[in-house]
This record gives C-alpha cells, structure tokens and sequence, in this order.
C-alpha cells in the first residue's frame, strides 16, 4: 500500500524541511543536504534509523515498545526464536502495564564477571534500569542478529520457581538457531555477557 506521505506534498515538504534545519543544526551545508539525492548508500541508512529506530548519542536506540499484548504474541511476532524454554509464560512473566510508545534502549557490558544485583547498580548510577520482556522483544525484533555475537541478559523480568530460586530469561544462539532460555538470578555473569537497560 502506497504510504500516504509519499502523496501528501505538504507533508512531504514539512518532513524535508524539518531535516533540512536538523543537517544545518549539525553544521552542515546545502551540499550536505544535496548528498541524500546523490548517495543511495547514504539515504538506505537514513530509512534505517527511520525503521528501526535512531541511535542516540550516548549508545542507547529508542524503539516503540507494546505492553498490551500477549506475551505469547510477543514473543512469536517480536522474538521469531527458534527455540523458547516452556517455563517463559505469562503466568511466570506477567507484563508490567506501561504506556506504549517510544523507550530508549541501551546494552551494558562490563568486561568482568558480575553479579545481576551489581549490573542493577551501574545502571542505576548512569539512570537506567534493567529492561522486561516487552523492551527484550522488541529489541530482538529490531536486532534480530545481535544475540549470535553474545548472549543478552533480560534482568527486569524475574520468575521465582516453587524452589524460590529466581530465572531471568536471555537470548543466545546454539549453532544457526536463535533462544530465548532461562538462567538463574543469583549468579554471576561472565564477562561475555551483554545487560539490555531501559533509560528511566
């Protein structure tokens, strides 16, 4: 279906405005401007950030979160996994009810081993707080490929068994097949691992 702003001038010419100001706002020059005529290269990475969202200055990405579907939903829309561990249910993950709309997304590593309540702590400090299920799924939607390179921790989403042992679930890859498993809580993370965070 034709997009409607492909056939709305006025909004066409507001939109391009709008960037326009943003390019010359950054020091850039009419020549600048002229480059996303001339450049296929440069405008296919504009409609990327377009699409699955701009990252900002400091790292993050800001993406449109969902929290009012199921997480059965989610998790076949947004995850697409291979490979989910049967305990990832919305009895144990119940979503926390959140306004939809954009979230800004930021992956902490540290380079050491550390403990969950540790990486909770440096999150805090820089105004973050651990991501849940809805911002993991919706970060894997975007990033589909990013948990082949690591495995990235959902710490906001906590699940205690009959045991009262705590699982948080994260993404990984086994061989060509993308997961969404489960590991324990108290424990300390070795230093391959990635934290997914929310900016509060």
């Amino acid at each position: 279906m034709k997009s409607e702003y492909a056939s709305g001038f006025k909004i066409a010419a507001s939109i391009f405005q709008k960037l326009l100001e943003a390019v010359e706002d950054a020091g850039g020059t009419d020549a600048d401007v002229r480059r996303i005529e001339t450049n296929s290269n440069l405008r296919k990475q504009i409609a990327e950030l377009v699409v699955q969202g701009k990252k900002l200055v400091d790292g993050t990405i800001r993406l449109l979160v969902d929290y009012t579907r199921p997480l059965a939903n989610m998790l076949k829309e947004d995850g697409q996994f291979d490979w989910v561990h049967s305990d990832i249910t919305e009895k144990n993950f119940p979503i926390t009810k959140r306004p939809n709309g954009e979230a800004d997304l930021k992956m902490f590593h540290f380079n050491r081993d550390i403990s969950s309540d540790q990486v909770i702590q440096e999150m805090n400090k820089e105004g973050y707080r651990p991501a849940e299920l809805p911002e993991g799924l919706a970060h894997a939607k975007a990033n589909p490929d990013e948990q082949r390179k690591y495995p990235i921790v959902i710490l906001g989403s906590v699940w205690r068994d009959f045991l009262g042992r705590r699982f948080v679930p994260y993404r990984c890859s086994d061989s060509d097949e993308r997961g969404l498993y489960l590991n324990w809580f108290d424990r300390e993370w070795l230093e391959g691992y990635r934290f997914l965070a929310v900016r509060k």
